[in-house]
């Protein structure tokens, strides 16, 4: 796991480095934000790789009734 977040870091450094270089200003914010997501993805993936329970992930509040929703939402039970 430790070379997965060495590699990682090192890549991403190495494309940030070399983002320097294009001239477009679009397509170097674009590759910044694709470098930014795919660090994202690697971390999502260390930490479900840890361990980290997914059911707390997608657990629903307990107080996100359908009721509360509807009221939040200005509708009514009888709609």
């Amino acid at each position: 796991m430790l070379v997965i977040i060495t590699l990682a870091i090192v890549v991403a450094g190495l494309c940030l480095w070399v983002v320097r270089f294009i001239a477009n200003a679009t397509v170097r914010t674009l590759t910044r934000v694709f470098i930014g997501l795919c660090l994202a993805a690697v971390i999502a993936y260390l930490v479900l790789a840890a361990g980290f329970p997914t059911s707390l992930l997608v657990q629903r509040l307990p107080f996100a009734t359908p009721m509360l929703i509807m009221a939040a939402s200005g509708m009514d039970a009888m709609s």
